[in-house]
């Protein structure tokens, strides 16, 4: 709850911190750690943003949200081609 009220509040970095240590503490709740990967995304963290969705494809390809996520990230960072396959 802590990683969203920041999340709401505009602590975006403090969220994904959240985030990322609520999902070491708990990792079957993987939406943590998109959550974390949204956060880190929306401060302009791209990179980082992408190995975590990239770590979450590798455990489950079958998550349309995180490849879509990758795939915007992976747009933003200029790596178009990659961006394509993902989307």
């Amino acid at each position: 709850r802590l990683g969203l009220v920041l999340y709401a509040n505009g602590a975006l970095e403090e969220a994904a911190q959240h985030f990322r240590r609520a999902f070491r503490a708990q990792p079957d709740l993987e939406g943590l750690e998109a959550s974390s990967g949204q956060c880190l995304a929306a401060i302009g963290d791209d990179a980082s943003a992408i190995a975590i969705y990239r770590s979450m494809l590798e455990r489950r390809p079958d998550q349309a949200e995180v490849l879509c996520n990758l795939g915007h990230a992976l747009r933003r960072t200029g790596h178009l081609e990659e961006a394509v396959v993902a989307l």
